[in-house]
């Protein structure tokens, strides 16, 4: 049973137990429609794990066979757009090639391991291989790794069909491997690579997102669609999106009573180490008396006494500063959505995090959104509200006041 006093808790870290997504059947089939080389003439297939996330697609490492033991990453994932021609294919590259950089320059700098050396470099790159022409991007990242080699870091990142195809080595800086061509990889193996057509389920993601991420476009909410059985469920009397661009639902609880609400646990698709919880409760008939300023403002603090409470209450948990409040207003598609933002930098042992809370009003229901970014983590390259802009839009609240879990099965894929 879950209570309301600790559901808009900024920190329940723990308020809902993640479960494996189950991938779906429509979706790329990496197991028997991806075509690749199991070895070529200096490398050796060593890996090959598909994820469970479809927008995360696959990996397939490489080891070279001579002693110098170089490991190769293949990754190949669908391109987040909902549609593109050729004459996007420069500026996609582009985009996402500058993307892979800032991950790195973000990755150096607060998770350690590697410190840049020099600047970065991106160029063309085009490989000609049996009459067929690869058109890509290559990045140069010079480094020192915690070992205290030097290495350069390649990236080569290419389209195919719907997909991204990028290859990933490190080549250590010496006398063994000068006049070494970074791109042996690359000319090795992707003239026999053939990733999987189109899936279904990529298709039904784009048409129900259509229009949201042009090519080159900074990822935003997604405007009002119908979005398909796959990616709208309905439970305890409410709508919303099981997986968008960026998280994908894992978890639901809820207690069968209006002012406790519905919680709903969604993560990262990218692996990052988030937790992004929404809380759906029931305006309660003393709070509709006030204004909308006043109902947030008397909630938003409501939610500052019980984090402190709880705070206080918790041995390894420890406030990094006092919360700050401020109105928040978001406006995508021609609607505006105000409400409150809430944040606080706080410590668990040894781990910081920053917790950012969102709070609105829709149709008699509050909807509290709070996304806890480890502050080691690459999710500090997101925008702190990504998820709101997400999630807020494509969220209708019970139309009345029923939260039963017994009327509604739990949708496939969250438990």
């Amino acid at each position: 049973m879950i209570r309301r006093i600790a559901l808009p808790c900024i920190l329940a870290l723990t308020s809902a137990c993640a479960v494996s997504p189950r991938r779906p059947a429509d979706a790329s089939d990496y197991v028997n429609d991806l075509v690749f080389p199991a070895q070529t003439e200096q490398l050796v297939m060593v890996e090959r794990f598909v994820y469970d996330s479809p927008l995360l697609g696959v990996k397939l490492g490489y080891r070279r066979k001579d002693p110098r033991g170089d490991l190769v990453d293949v990754f190949i994932y669908p391109i987040r757009a909902s549609r593109w021609s050729e004459e996007d294919a420069a500026l996609v590259l582009d985009t996402a090639i500058r993307g892979v950089l800032e991950e790195i320059e973000v990755a150096s700098r607060i998770e350690g391991g590697y410190e840049l050396l020099g600047e970065a470099r991106i160029e063309p790159y085009r490989l000609q291989s049996g009459g067929a022409v690869y058109e890509g991007r290559h990045l140069v990242v010079p480094a020192r790794f915690s070992d205290g080699y030097e290495y350069d870091s390649h990236v080569f990142l290419f389209l195919q069909g719907d997909k991204y195809v990028k290859f990933r080595c490190r080549i250590p800086r010496s006398e063994f491997t000068r006049g070494v061509a970074p791109d042996y990889a690359v000319r090795e193996i992707l003239p026999a690579l053939r990733v999987p057509p189109p899936s279904p389920w990529m298709q039904r993601l784009r048409t129900a997102f259509d229009g949201i991420l042009a090519p080159g476009a900074v990822p935003s909410s997604p405007k009002e669609k119908k979005f398909s059985e796959l990616f709208r469920t309905h439970y305890a009397g409410m709508d919303f999106p099981r997986v968008t661009y960026h998280v994908d639902l894992r978890h639901i609880e809820s207690a069968g009573n209006p002012e406790v609400g519905v919680l709903l646990h969604y993560q990262p698709l990218d692996g990052r180490g988030d937790w992004v919880f929404v809380h759906v409760y029931a305006v309660s008939a003393e709070q509709r008396a006030n204004d909308a300023d006043r109902l947030l403002d008397g909630e938003i603090a409501n939610i500052v006494d019980i984090a402190r409470a709880v705070t206080e209450g918790a041995s390894r948990v420890e406030w990094l500063a006092e919360p700050r409040i401020e109105p928040y207003r978001m406006e995508l598609a021609g609607v505006v959505y105000e409400g409150r933002r809430i944040f606080i930098p706080f410590r668990e042992g040894a781990d910081r995090y920053d917790a950012n809370g969102y709070l609105f009003v829709k149709a008699g229901w509050f909807v509290y959104i709070k996304c806890l970014m480890h502050q080691s983590s690459v999710s500090r390259l997101a925008d702190e509200d990504y998820a709101v802009r997400e999630l807020l839009p494509l969220l209708r609240p019970p139309t009345t006041e029923r939260t039963s879990a017994a009327q509604d099965p739990v949708p496939a894929g969250a438990d």
